[in-house]
């Protein structure tokens, strides 16, 4: 969805010509011939037509100070990317080693437009009479030498456009694939961003959407001084345009100037060289487009930072990956922290968080409360309090008489039933809806009634009795039909303190402890 662009001013010429005559009597009262023929009025038409263009280029952003904008709002305009392809190579006529050095020029045809693909070797490879065949990888480049982009003029802000305008990009591989850039033969060097830079630093940026290289305006970056030639050597790369499929035929590029001499005295002498593509390329990528940056901008205006209701703070934890936190409970206007948790408190706000990880009782430890706690402190508004906490468990237990199906055992059954009682209060995957229990929901006798008669073998229960243990002491208690937990409680099913009484509809009644 792209950004509307607002009308920054709506006014017409006949608007303009109106709302200055009006202005006449108030700033020239003198002035009382206000038709068409009276010189003043013709001034007066002519300012407005002047202020009617100017307002028609408001409304128009330069695309330049658009990609500004849309880079401050989140955007992120990356490099084009090279399609990489595994190349199985085969040499013939060897008498001896032959070494394929790294960044050797390779041509394929694309089998789309017939027009030859330029590739280089990502590493080495070395062939022997012993084993000439082997794996090489490659990448849809190619190396341009010492490019003479323009003379500089001296001015803030100059920027010189590439021949090949899909550069390649890449500071962090080894080496760096940035261009290399000469001002009158002194290297300048490259910075992804020219803030920091001062008035001495010859430095150079380069923007991948344009395919232009970009020098600094004196406060932030050396200003090339007027008439010094700017020369550049870049590799530069198709994107998409650059992949090929698998079975691709690929050869040596006598023609380039960039050839091993080695390998081109071997290919002059007789030794040939078969190499073919084993897949299909990957990883081609087009530069981010104006409408691919715009809808970047438009995903991050949507995507919520400030934590201001309580559904702001449960989202802000569980969009964040790195947290691996799968269920928050949010308690507005509460201090769990304090001595008396119910008691409301305005302007605090506590949090319960489970974590992703295995186990009966999963609770965070005490730094993923910490990185919680100090993710929140950013968002949060300045007159609220945020507590993190890990979340409190109520041990439940039953006590069941259940009849069931003729040819079933009775252990096979218990155990059934004991699994689905531990999946149905499971803190992460059971509860009704099968998301996790919920914080601080009671537990009804009929909801247990349902989950084990849904037990295949079961034929009915005869009787229920849930039971709660108790904070203080560990004693159980009988809780009837609904069994109060407590907004920040979780429930965990005691299976080996439960006892489930197996009956057969033929014989005597079985009681086993699990």
């Amino acid at each position: 969805m792209p950004i509307p662009l607002p009308n920054l001013d709506d006014r017409t010429f006949t608007d303009l010509v109106e709302e200055m005559r009006a202005l006449i009597p108030r700033y020239a009262p003198a002035w009382t011939d206000h038709n068409v023929s009276d010189p003043g009025i013709t001034l007066v038409e002519l300012f407005a037509w002047l202020a009617e263009a100017l307002i028609y280029r408001l409304n128009r952003i330069p695309e330049a100070s658009e990609v500004r904008f849309l880079e401050l709002l989140g955007a992120d305009f990356r490099p084009a990317e090279p399609a990489s392809v595994t190349l199985a190579v085969t040499a013939q006529g060897l008498e001896a080693g032959l070494t394929l050095p790294r960044e050797t020029p390779l041509v394929a045809e694309s089998g789309g437009t017939g027009e030859p693909l330029h590739f280089e070797t990502v590493r080495a490879l070395r062939l022997t009479p012993e084993n000439p065949g082997g794996l090489l990888e490659a990448r849809q480049t190619t190396l341009i030498r010492n490019e003479r982009l323009g003379t500089a003029n001296g001015m803030a802000h100059q920027v010189f456009s590439l021949a090949r305008p899909f550069v390649v990009l890449d500071p962090s591989d080894l080496p760096p694939q940035v261009p290399e850039v000469r001002v009158e033969g002194e290297a300048w060097l490259y910075r992804p961003s020219l803030v920091g830079s001062t008035l001495h630093d010859p430095h150079f940026t380069v923007e991948p959407r344009l395919g232009v290289i970009r020098f600094g305006g004196g406060n932030m970056g050396r200003v090339p001084q007027e008439g010094a030639e700017i020369i550049s050597t870049y590799r530069s790369t198709l994107g998409r345009g650059g992949r090929v499929p698998g079975g691709t035929e690929f050869r040596i590029d006598q023609e380039s100037d960039n050839l091993d001499q080695g390998v081109k005295a071997a290919l002059d002498s007789g030794v040939s060289l078969s190499i073919f593509s084993k897949a299909e390329s990957s990883g081609a990528m087009d530069p981010t487009g104006i409408q691919e940056a715009r809808d970047q901008a438009a995903r991050a205006l949507r995507k919520r930072w400030r934590a201001v209701r309580a559904e702001d703070f449960e989202e802000l934890i569980l969009e964040e990956a790195g947290l691996n936190i799968a269920r928050v409970n949010c308690l507005a206007e509460r201090d769990l922290t304090s001595p008396d948790p119910d008691l409301p408190r305005h302007g605090h706000v506590s949090l319960v968080v489970v974590p992703n990880t295995p186990g009966e009782k999963p609770k965070p430890t005490a730094d993923c409360i910490a990185r919680v706690w100090r993710l929140l402190d950013e968002r949060r508004l300045i007159t609220c309090r945020h507590h993190v906490l890990r979340p409190e468990y109520t041990d439940m237990r039953i006590r069941a008489c259940v009849v069931r199906k003729d040819g079933v055992e009775e252990k096979t059954l218990q155990g059934r039933i004991g699994m689905n009682l531990k999946g149905f209060f499971h803190p992460l995957e059971g509860g009704p809806a099968r998301q996790g229990w919920p914080f601080g929901r009671d537990v009804y006798a009929s909801e247990v009634y349902q989950v084990i008669e849904g037990t295949s073998g079961v034929d009915h229960v005869e009787s229920l009795v849930l039971e709660t243990r108790q904070e203080e002491g560990g004693g159980w208690t009988a809780a009837g039909d609904r069994a109060a937990i407590p907004p920040n409680h979780l429930v965990y099913f005691d299976l080996s303190a439960s006892t489930i009484q197996v009956w057969s509809a033929r014989t005597t009644r079985v009681e086993k402890s699990l």
